[in-house]
């Protein structure tokens, strides 16, 4: 059997308020036929009551990617992100190539890109993935033309050197 559980929603599933980011809401899984319906509830619309169809339930905050969104504007001067647009605009060799791939890589984990597609071309020319900049609704497009460990290392150290600096900057401009 297969389970899929849908995010939570974004008001009351009994009487249709609209959650505060960070509100308490009760969740509740309901088993009908072979599939999984969830529902949110308010606190004031929670109740207890025990049928034969629910599945399981829990309390958790409601978070808001509204207000997630708006947090993530405040990276939007992150030396990361200044690198990876500063070197896709120079990009010409494969050591900045591999830079790019790898900031990228990093710009995901942190959520400020969300992968669109990935196109493979071939075994020789490796792959492009398409992103989107959540921060600017920016497309974006990065190559990995198989790149070697070696390459890839060296654009590692290049980008841990870089946020090292940017770092020492940041704390002598505090001091």
């Amino acid at each position: 059997m297969e389970i899929r559980i849908r995010k939570n929603s974004p008001n009351c599933f009994n009487c249709s308020k609209n959650f505060e980011h960070e509100e308490d809401v009760w969740s509740q899984l309901i088993k009908r036929n072979d599939e999984f319906e969830r529902q949110d509830f308010c606190i004031s619309c929670w109740s207890e009551k025990k049928s034969n169809d629910v599945f399981s339930y829990w309390k958790h905050k409601y978070i808001d990617p509204k207000v997630i969104r708006k947090t993530q504007k405040l990276q939007e001067d992150s030396p990361l992100r200044k690198l990876f647009y500063d070197i896709v605009s120079k990009s010409e060799t494969r050591r900045e190539e591999a830079i790019a791939y790898l900031t990228s890589q990093l710009l995901r984990r942190e959520k400020i890109f969300k992968r669109i597609k990935e196109l493979a071309l071939s075994k020789t020319d490796g792959h492009i993935i398409i992103y989107v900049d959540r921060l600017d609704e920016r497309v974006v497009e990065v190559r990995d033309p198989n790149f070697s460990y070696p390459e890839l290392e060296e654009a590692r150290k290049y980008i841990r050197e870089f946020l090292d600096s940017n770092a020492n900057s940041a704390i002598q401009g505090i001091e």
